[in-house]
């Protein structure tokens, strides 16, 4: 049976485009207000790291609240490194494609040093210790059996299905993003600046602000998409010298550009991308 006629398989594809859809979403917010993300790479290791950070943390806490905190620690985190890329655009001009790399180098550096340092497992080289229970997400599978029934009967074990909850948060920033673009005046202030900066400027819009604001969020979504990937997916750990190699941050700026910086183009492009790269590791 194909994939696309297997449930099973069509879920190893998900897996890979619930990142994509966050990173997309960050690279096309930017691309909006004129400006070129090519730091969603670093911005998803730094929000993967936070949000790490806080299940580490002591005292443990109850999953309730856990996890809540782990993904406004990762939104954060990935603001605050967005919007460094910000302040240097709007303060002292420097461009966003230099910086946002740079910035990208910094991060997977930085995190490598946390995770084989401070945070380093007593028992396993270059890693982290797995998350706590109640700091992971279940699969979409095991959260369906536990609340509606029994998830596909006829197959024997669908803790094979890998995508997990995460996937429907990445839907519902997919509908945020709209509503931020479409629906409000920011969403209308960063298309006018991305289109004519000039013509934003004699109509009063804050180009400085509206910036800064905009790689705020654009970090905030990459952020996201590290902590539900360290949420969501085994082996649940950070591990060293992974961020550098990871291609949702880059495979982003495809994602953005072949969307057309639209939320249903960047979901259409996600799934795209995703069925590229799950295809290719059989090829």
């Amino acid at each position: 049976i194909g994939s696309f006629g297997d449930p099973q398989k069509l879920s190893y594809t998900l897996v890979k485009v619930g990142p994509l859809i966050l990173t997309g979403l960050s690279v096309a917010i930017a691309f909006r207000a004129g400006l070129f993300n090519i730091g969603a790479a670093g911005q998803l290791a730094i929000g993967a790291m936070a949000a790490g950070m806080v299940a580490f943390a002591t005292p443990p806490r109850p999953g309730w609240l856990l996890v809540p905190l782990m993904v406004i620690a990762s939104a954060r985190a990935g603001a605050i490194w967005g919007a460094l890329v910000g302040i240097l655009k709007a303060w002292r001009g420097a461009h966003e494609v230099v910086t946002t790399i740079m910035l990208n180098w910094i991060a997977f550096y930085f995190t490598d040093f946390l995770i084989q340092g401070p945070y380093k497992s007593l028992n396993l080289p270059n890693q982290t210790d797995s998350l706590p229970t109640q700091a992971t997400l279940p699969l979409i599978s095991s959260f369906y059996n536990q609340t509606l029934g029994t998830f596909l009967p006829q197959i024997a074990n669908p803790t094979s299905y890998f995508v997990d909850v995460s996937f429907f948060a990445a839907l519902v920033a997919l509908v945020f993003y709209w509503f931020i673009t479409r629906r409000t005046a920011f969403g209308y202030e960063i298309r006018v600046i991305g289109q004519n900066p000039k013509a934003a400027a004699y109509a009063g819009i804050s180009i400085k602000r509206n910036i800064i604001l905009t790689m705020a969020l654009a970090g905030a979504f990459a952020g996201l998409a590290g902590a539900f990937r360290l949420m969501g997916q085994s082996p649940y750990q950070l591990i060293a010298n992974v961020f550098s190699s990871d291609p949702a941050g880059f495979d982003a700026i495809g994602v953005a550009l072949l969307g057309r910086t639209t939320a249903v183009g960047v979901l259409l492009s996600s799934l795209l991308f995703g069925g590229l790269r799950q295809g290719s590791s059989y090829m």
